[in-house]
């Protein structure tokens, strides 16, 4: 009997379950000998995201499988494989703290902790300091 019948929940815990177990596989440098080594070719050669890489094929072959399990299971296995794609798109991302002292007075003017962010989805990355607040 299946821990649960309730679709969304199948689809969230294991798309996360699947993406974190992914990324735990491409941290050690490893592959699951599936359409993975061709998501981590096509990140290496054309710089596409190993998880949009791994969507678009799984895209591809559930178009096949609809004809086999039908329309309903196939949008659920893609439902789970976006979440999935998306967990293992948002793993190794970090931020780094700075120590900082603002350069002219006034209220509000003193230590800060700014947060540097790069945005990689844009066309050409860009990169600010947030302040943080306390």
């Amino acid at each position: 009997m299946p821990p649960t019948h309730d679709r969304l929940l199948v689809i969230c815990y294991g798309g996360l379950m699947d993406g974190l177990g992914m990324g735990l596989v491409f941290r050690g440098r490893g592959t699951t000998g599936g359409t993975d080594v061709l998501a981590r070719l096509a990140h290496r050669y054309l710089g596409i995201g190993i998880g949009q890489g791994l969507l678009a094929m799984n895209v591809a072959i559930f178009a096949g499988a609809t004809f086999v399990f039908g329309a309903e299971a196939v949008m659920v296995a893609l439902a789970l494989a976006f979440v999935s794609a998306k967990v293992l798109g948002q793993l190794g991302r970090g931020v780094t703290v700075l120590k900082g002292q603002g350069g002219t007075a006034g209220a509000g003017h003193g230590r800060s902790e700014p947060l540097p962010s790069v945005a990689a989805s844009m066309p050409a990355a860009t990169s600010e300091m947030i302040p943080r607040s306390r």
